[in-house]
């Protein structure tokens, strides 16, 4: 009796399990299905926006009437961006989808650099004209690779999208990703694309402006470092690039305090500083953190520095940023952060690569408006109440240095900072300020 027991329980055990075993297929089974259309969605809209960004590239090469081309830029930005988004959906490594992502990223950036001229009452150069025909070019190719591709898997049965990634099951190569890099020879004919954007070509050598002396060695850093720290021993580690700048790697203490030190091979320049020492209590006001990087700052010798107006709070650290002055001008592309110990004040970490990629004496007729300050506040919102204003430099998309005035003010329960150009009056940037108890941030 107890044996046939046994063995109802045993087959109503295994009963249970295949039944679970079942649902659980089941369920992988609904969910491999959707994330399967998931990926088949994304793939269309990236195939469908992929072949309109052509034929609007196409059309906009042809065009001379500098409203509709500015049109027609807005629907290309707008269509690369959305062709780059899908793209990032689908089941594909970054490395396979680079050079597809590579070219729609450019294409944005290109064809917005392209609305602000118009806005601005700039007119397209022939070097524009030519970049927009080879950005076409390339936008046809990458359609028709695409197209070629979608009828290919389309008569596969096979095909599946969540298998799609790294080597075809019978070890064939990929074939959407090599769709998507048969538009890499055509990039490679492009011409030399100089425009007011982030992927411009002529920000891709650019020289840091700040540096100035004679080439450093690692010897002459070293003996420098020594000099002026004696009781410590240091250590030379590297020849290395610190935001695109060439520069020498020195390091000293232990575990509970390791410190590491970047030079600039061109004169010397402390670049930037850590310390790994971890403050444990905070004892000092923010006030009183913010003076001890101010009196930092001015034994670096980098010139009148004031802060950004923006902090951080962590861990028992704070966080600062500075911004370079020209006479009353505040430069805000010449950046200078500084991290102090809120437990005794001392600089625990210094970063001042922007400040030299940057900084550069500045013409006195660069600072020199050509609008009045009451011709720029003409500009803003009338709801918007003005709290402050200045002159400011910053920093267009293609880093293009641009003199505003700076208004800071509140509309409604938000506080802004408007950035007003002080040469013709357009808008050049707003950035909405944000304040807790532990930081202060634009953007």
């Amino acid at each position: 009796m107890r044996k046939n027991i046994a063995i109802i329980l045993l087959s109503a055990a295994l009963v249970a399990v295949s039944v679970w075993g079942y649902m659980q297929e089941g369920g992988g089974i609904a969910a491999g299905n959707s994330l399967e259309n998931s990926y088949k969605r994304d793939y269309q809209v990236f195939a469908d926006t992929t072949r309109s960004l052509a034929e609007n590239l196409g059309k906009g090469s042809l065009g001379t009437d500098e409203a509709y081309m500015a049109l027609n830029y807005v629907e290309a930005a707008k269509l690369s961006g959305m062709a780059g988004e899908r793209l990032s959906n689908l089941p594909l490594s970054q490395q396979e989808t680079s050079i597809a992502a590579s070219f729609l990223a450019k294409t944005n950036d290109f064809s917005m650099a392209m609305v602000r001229k118009h806005l601005d009452g700039e007119q397209m150069t022939e070097e524009d004209f030519a970049a927009s025909t080879a950005l076409a070019k390339t936008a046809q190719m990458l359609s028709a690779s695409i197209s070629s591709f979608t009828e290919e898997s389309s008569a596969n049965k096979d095909f599946s999208w969540s298998s799609i990634g790294g080597e075809m099951p019978d070890g064939s190569p990929n074939a959407f990703a090599q769709s998507l890099s048969s538009i890499e020879h055509g990039m490679g004919d492009y011409p030399e694309m100089v425009y007011d954007g982030q992927y411009s070509d002529h920000l891709k050598d650019a020289k840091p402006k700040g540096l100035t002396g004679d080439e450093a060695t690692s010897d002459s850093i070293m003996e420098k470092l020594q000099a002026d720290n004696p009781e410590l021993e240091f250590k030379f580690n590297s020849e290395t690039k610190n935001s695109g700048i060439d520069s020498f790697n020195f390091s000293t203490g232990d575990d509970e305090d390791y410190r590491t030190f970047n030079f600039s091979k061109t004169g010397g320049h402390l670049l930037s500083s850590t310390s790994s020492k971890a403050p444990s209590s905070t004892k000092i006001s923010m006030d009183e953190a913010r003076e001890k990087a101010q009196a930092f700052l001015e034994g670096m010798n980098v010139g009148p520095m004031e802060t950004r107006g923006d902090y951080d709070t962590y861990d028992n650290i704070a966080l600062f940023s500075f911004c370079c002055l020209e006479g009353d001008v505040k430069c805000y592309p010449d950046v200078i952060k500084v991290q102090v110990s809120l437990e005794d004040g001392k600089v625990i970490g210094y970063n001042a690569s922007e400040f030299y990629q940057n900084h550069l004496k500045r013409d006195a007729s660069e600072l020199e408006p050509m609008i009045s300050p009451n011709q720029a506040k003409e500009k803003l919102s009338g709801d918007f109440e003005v709290q402050g204003e200045r002159l400011s430099v910053i920093n267009s998309k293609g880093h293009n240095e641009q003199l505003c005035y700076e208004f800071t003010g509140k509309k409604g329960d938000g506080s802004y900072q408007v950035f007003i150009d002080a040469k013709n009056g357009a808008q050049r940037n707003a950035l909405q300020v944000f304040e807790s108890e532990t930081s202060v941030y634009s953007r």
